[in-house]
C-alpha cells in the first residue's frame, strides 16, 4: 500500500508507474486535501487500472479525532521556519489564546486543530509531535495554550511545520470517538473505497457506527480498524469480534501514534500480539509508519529498514508513505518480501 501523492490526483503516469512497480492499495489520506480531490485520485486509479490491466484496491483513510497543527507560527526573527532544539519551549495554543509576548524561551507558537484537548493537560505532563519526533513536558497551562519545553528531539534539532500530529498520552480524558467530519466524509468516500480504515478507534460502537452507515449508503466497503493507542490494544478482541460482523475487515498497526501513546520501549511487543490476535481471528494486517522511509525520501535504504521488512513477512500488507523515490521503494518491498 501506498499514500497517493497529491500530485497523483493529475499525473496518470505516476499512479500507472506504482501498478506496474507492485502496489496493489492506494491510500487516501482524509486528512488532507478535499472530497473533489479525493474523487480526482479515485478516478485516476480506476482509469490506470483500465490501461495496464492491473487491479489496485482503493484505502480511505478517515481522519478520525487527532490533534494536528494548523498555523505554525516563528518567533525567531529572520528564521521563517527555525529548528525546535532541546530546552527550548513552543506554545500549543487555541485559535483565541494568548501569544508567547516577551518569553523568549518560546521559539515557536502553533495553533492546535482540536483546541479543547488543551485544557485536558496539566504541568508535568509529556507531549509528542509531529510522530513523536519532538517531545517535551508542559510546565505552564491557561486558557486555552499550554506551554512545552523540549526535552527529547534530535542533536539539530526539528523543524515544526503545519499539519504534524500531536500526540498527548497522560492526558485526562480521551478524544471523542467520531468527529462531524469524519461522518461527513465517510458518506463522501462509501461509494469510491474498497476499504475504510477507522481512526483512532476506542469502542465498539464506532465500528458498529462506521459499518451501518455504510450499509445505509449501499456501500460494499470494507472496514479496517486502526490499532495506534492503549485503549484499542486493550479491547482489541472486543474490537475484532465487532469488525467481523460486518464479514470482511482488516486491523491496521499505526506505529507512530501507537509509539507516542504506548510507549517506544512497548512497540515490538504491542507490533507482535496486535499480529498474533489478529492473525487468529483470521484477519488480514496492515503494518504502517516508517516501513522503508529513508529509501522513500533519499533512495538508499537502511540496513535496519531490510531488516525490519524481515517481520513484514508475516503480515499481509505493508504501507509506504511519500516520497520522490516511491516508485523503487515499492519495487525493492517486493523484491524482499518475495
Amino acid at each position: 500500500m501506498v499514500t497517493a501523492p497529491e500530485q497523483s490526483a493529475d499525473d496518470r503516469i505516476l499512479i500507472r508507474e506504482l501498478l506496474r512497480a507492485g502496489v496493489s492499495v492506494l491510500r487516501i489520506n482524509c486528512a488532507r486535501g478535499d472530497p473533489h480531490h479525493w474523487k480526482r485520485i479515485a478516478a485516476g486509479l480506476r482509469k490506470a487500472e483500465r490501461e495496464t490491466g492491473l487491479r489496485c484496491r482503493l484505502f480511505v483513510d478517515l481522519a478520525g479525532p487527532k490533534a494536528r497543527t494548523v498555523d505554525v507560527v516563528s518567533l525567531c526573527r529572520g528564521d521563517d521556519s527555525p529548528r525546535v532544539k532541546i530546552g527550548q519551549s513552543i506554545l500549543l495554543r487555541g485559535r483565541i489564546a494568548k501569544s508567547a509576548g516577551s518569553d523568549r524561551s518560546v521559539v515557536v507558537q502553533a495553533t492546535v486543530s482540536i483546541p479543547e484537548i488543551l485544557g485536558r493537560l496539566t504541568k508535568g505532563q509529556r507531549v509528542w509531535i509531529d510522530d513523536a519526533t519532538i517531545g517535551g513536558i508542559v510546565v505552564d497551562t491557561g486558557s486555552g495554550w499550554v506551554k512545552v519545553r523540549i526535552d527529547q528531539v534530535r542533536g539539530k534539532g526539528r523543524r515544526l511545520r503545519t499539519e504534524r500530529s500531536i500526540n498527548m498520552p497522560e492526558a485526562e480524558g480521551g478524544a471523542a470517538e467520531w468527529t462531524g467530519r469524519d461522518r461527513e466524509d465517510l458518506q463522501v468516500v462509501a461509494s469510491l473505497a474498497d476499504m475504510v480504515g477507522l481512526s483512532f478507534v476506542t469502542s465498539t460502537a464506532q465500528v458498529r457506527e462506521a459499518r451501518e452507515m455504510l450499509a445505509q449508503a449501499g456501500s460494499k466497503s470494507r472496514l479496517v480498524v486502526k490499532v495506534e493507542n492503549a485503549t484499542a490494544v486493550r479491547i482489541l478482541p472486543e474490537l475484532l469480534l465487532e469488525a467481523l460482523r460486518g464479514g470482511t475487515a482488516g486491523v491496521l498497526i499505526a506505529r507512530g501514534d501507537l509509539a507516542a501513546e504506548c510507549g517506544f520501549d512497548a512497540l515490538a511487543d504491542l507490533q507482535r500480539r496486535i499480529t498474533s490476535m489478529a492473525h487468529a481471528a483470521h484477519l488480514p494486517v496492515i503494518l504502517a509508519t516508517q516501513v522503508l522511509e529513508r529509501m522513500v525520501r533519499d533512495g538508499i535504504p537502511t540496513r535496519a529498514e531490510i531488516i525490519d521488512l524481515a517481520f513484514a513477512r508475516g503480515i499481509e500488507c505493508c504501507m509506504l508513505n511519500k516520497g520522490d523515490h516511491l516508485p523503487q521503494a515499492v519495487a525493492l518491498l517486493r523484491s524482499v518480501l518475495q
